[in-house]
């Protein structure tokens, strides 16, 4: 019994020293010593040079892709993933000077008078006034971390409120006179210390004795006498990434899950649903920055000089707010559609400035523990041009989404439809899922509201349907039947990638693909493409079909008709020569697809595709090219050619000299004519 547990362990240890592996790299590559500087490795010009400075404005950076740029001199706003260092980056930001600020401005004229007609002496309708601001010590210092780097941001924050006393207005002893607000923007991109997700945060409880808080905490508005410190937190995560989204509980499928997507980030390019993140992100994080900077310069209120004896016109803080609010909004909404800017407003100096702790989750459907049974079919898709997946791993893969997904807390076990095995067992990333009001959820928190007792019929249930959707949906398996997960190749999009960078990619040298757009499935153009590579054009001797003529019409894909079929030949056995067929002559047919739809097991019927079905009979020639050319090429295609109907595999015994399943013994009869 030791011996068997000793193989189980052996690969689990493997795997896990090759993950434990990497994380010490990633860490040593993050939190290590700074790159050497660009000069040492490249003799060009810093890009520091050619960015201007904005007072007010400084930009960090800090993670290990950062790092990388830097290092060739790429990225001049880097700063090592160290806490203090973060810290000191962001309190050492210059302010744009305060003072009082002299805008001119046009406003209607009070001694306007709609009446007077006599344009020399009437007073103009608008005249211009001068727009009193008393601006506060202004600065902005935006951080954006990258995994390690954004655990490190949070850790420095705290650091940031120490010296809020020390910023002018505060109470500190060296602190300047007068007021000041800090903004302080942070995207955290992957971060390990995200409270509902985070590795880091997940382990808190065990860095809590050494004195580390490694949970990314959501910050509040700070003041100190009139120094003001606001923090705009945005905070993003990926499904299924071991940094920002590890398992809640020692659920083995999700920890694998989470091992792979550090092995395999394809699983990134294929799945992701990113429909809706630009304006589901940056529209509160746009609307936080301009209520908090129109804050700023309203202080207690607007005052216009109008000129001569002319009174002025005085705004209170409530009145001003009522005034910009439509009018920012109304500014922005064509940039940022749905976008509301609402000014923050109190009594209190910090009710006046509002935070911001959002987070965002990027969903992913594709389970990264199959991509490496998906890479060999990706690269057949790039070669062909054809849409082909592994079936097995389509199969499977709901089941294990289901197991998968029960790894966290999130998880809502059945969907609106009942009929719709996909819709059991997902994610709830709404209600601004990953902040958990500010707490870290520990490991060992297992999800509410599930009845365990239902799980296994329900993973029969997922796992039955996923092989009927991948096998038995009316194609074949792999081909053109992409699973719901599946929103891009990560090899296509390489391949894009390559051709943008080195122009057209022409795989002419391989093979002749030409015939594939005019095929109806993979296996007729295998066939072309074998033909066209030797086989004798010449035409084909092949026995009559009686039975298949007189059984079935030919169908005319392009104008959906029936034809009448020639009449049956002579049965006497001799070969009949049949003439090969002009290009424009073949049948365009094409193989049904799944509808995407959740839980659909029919092709798709409509103007989305074609209605064909997958036994339509060819002409002979045709017929017979494809069968023999099967021959040479059969134990490449057996997979596939062994899940084709039994009309195609029929076919293909008929042609070369066989008799299709079911059918009589005719040899008696002939020898007795």
């Amino acid at each position: 019994m030791a011996k068997h547990r000793s193989k189980r362990a052996y690969p689990f240890a493997k795997k896990a020293s090759m993950v434990g592996g990497v994380a010490v790299t990633a860490t040593a590559m993050t939190l290590g010593l700074a790159p050497p500087a660009s000069a040492a490795l490249l003799d060009t010009p810093s890009p520091t040079d050619s960015i201007p400075e904005i007072p007010g404005i400084n930009v960090i950076t800090t993670g290990s892709p950062f790092g990388l740029l830097s290092i060739f001199g790429d990225d001049p706003f880097w700063v090592p993933a160290l806490p203090s260092r973060i810290a000191d980056e962001i309190n050492g930001t210059s302010y744009l000077p305060g003072g009082d600020l002299h805008i001119p401005v046009t406003v209607p004229n009070p001694a306007y008078d709609p009446k007077c007609t006599d344009t020399r002496i009437c007073p103009p309708e608008t005249i211009t006034g001068s727009l009193d601001l008393d601006l506060v010590s202004l600065r902005i210092p935006m951080v954006i971390a990258f995994g390690l780097g954004a655990l490190a941001t949070g850790m420095a924050y705290p650091q940031v409120e120490a010296d809020l006393p020390n910023q002018p207005g505060g109470t500190g002893p060296n602190a300047e006179p007068g007021s000041s607000v800090t903004i302080v923007p942070m995207l955290l991109v992957l971060n390990p210390g995200r409270n509902d997700g985070g590795v880091a945060a997940r382990f808190a409880f065990l860095f809590e004795r050494f004195g580390i808080d490694t949970a990314t905490n959501d910050f509040d508005v700070q003041t100190d006498g009139n120094a003001v410190l606001v923090p705009v937190k945005v905070d993003v995560g990926l499904q299924n990434d071991p940094l920002s989204d590890f398992a809640a509980w020692p659920n083995p499928v999700t920890l694998l899950n989470n091992a792979a997507a550090l092995v395999f980030p394809t699983y990134i390019l294929r799945g992701s649903d990113l429909e809706g993140v630009g304006l589901q992100t940056l529209n509160p994080l746009v609307a936080n920055l301009v209520g908090n900077f129109g804050s700023a310069i309203i202080g207690e209120g607007l005052t216009v000089d109008l000129p001569g004896a002319l009174p002025n016109i005085d705004l209170s803080r409530e009145e001003s707010i009522l005034t910009l609010d439509p009018v920012l909004t109304s500014l922005l909404g064509d940039t940022f559609p749905g976008i509301d800017i609402e000014i923050p407003n109190g009594p209190e100096l910090g009710d006046q400035y509002e935070s911001l702790n959002q987070y965002y989750t990027i969903e992913n459907g594709a389970q990264p523990m199959l991509e490496p049974f998906r890479y060999p079919t990706d690269l057949l898709s790039v070669l062909s041009g054809q849409t082909i997946t592994n079936p097995f791993a389509d199969a499977v893969e709901p089941a294990i989404a289901m197991l998968g997904n029960l790894g966290y807390t999130n998880v809502v076990q059945y969907g609106d439809d009942p009929d719709d095995f996909r819709d059991d067992y997902q994610r709830d990333f709404g209600d601004n899922f990953g902040g958990n009001g500010g707490e870290a959820m520990p490991f060992f928190s297992f999800p509410e509201n599930i009845e365990w007792e239902a799980v296994p019929g329900d993973l029969a249930r997922a796992l039955s349907g996923g092989i009927e959707d991948a096998f038995f949906y009316g194609g074949i398996p792999g081909l053109n039947n992409p699973p719901p997960s599946q929103r891009a190749n990560p090899a296509a999009l390489l391949a894009d990638l390559l051709e943008q960078i080195i122009g057209p990619i022409s795989l002419s040298s391989l093979t002749d693909v030409s015939s594939l757009n005019d095929a109806g499935d993979v296996l007729d153009a295998i066939d072309a493409v074998g033909g066209s590579a030797g086989n004798p054009a010449t035409p084909l001797a092949a026995n009559p079909l009686p039975e298949q003529n007189t059984q079935k019409p030919a169908v005319d894909a392009a104008e959906r008709t029936a034809s009448p079929t020639p009449p049956p030949s002579d049965t006497s056995g001799n070969a009949v020569s049949v003439p090969p067929l002009a290009t424009e002559d073949v049948p365009q047919t094409q193989r049904p697809q799944l509808n995407i739809w959740r839980g659909t097991m029919h092709p798709s019927t409509g103007s989305g595709g074609s209605t064909t079905g997958v036994g339509s009979p060819r002409p002979g020639s045709i017929r017979d090219a494809i069968s023999d050319t099967r021959q040479q090429i059969r134990s490449s295609v057996r997979s596939f050619a062994g899940n084709v109907g039994d009309v195609t595999r029929d076919i293909a015994k008929v042609a070369t000299g066989g008799r299709p399943d079911g059918a009589g013994d005719t040899s008696g009869d002939a020898d007795s004519q």
